[in-house]
């Protein structure tokens, strides 16, 4: 599960700036995407990382033949708040999340 708030943010992100990200890759031969961040931004680049992976996992969508093609999604954040939590490891902080 992802922070409501964070995952609205990214998925307007994406909506706005994927044609120039694709256009930006095309032009330059980019392999290896990487998405990061400090402090919100790194939570925000954690979220575009899981976001690009459900894209490239989606039958038919560009970034599944960009992927398939060789293209290597990552992520690298700094001091990032906690912005996804694992719904099969519930320990006190992860519950602390879901409750706000």
């Amino acid at each position: 599960r992802a922070q409501a708030g964070m995952l609205s943010l990214v998925e307007s992100y994406f909506a706005m700036h994927e044609r120039n990200i694709l256009d930006l890759m095309h032009e330059r031969n980019i392999q290896d995407l990487v998405t990061t961040g400090h402090s919100l931004g790194g939570g925000i680049a954690q979220l575009m990382h899981l976001y690009l992976q459900g894209e490239a996992a989606r039958k038919g969508s560009v970034w599944n033949k960009l992927v398939g093609d060789g293209l290597t999604l990552r992520s690298l954040s700094f001091a990032a708040p906690m912005t996804i939590v694992n719904l099969d490891r519930l320990d006190e902080g992860s519950s602390r999340f879901l409750e706000r």
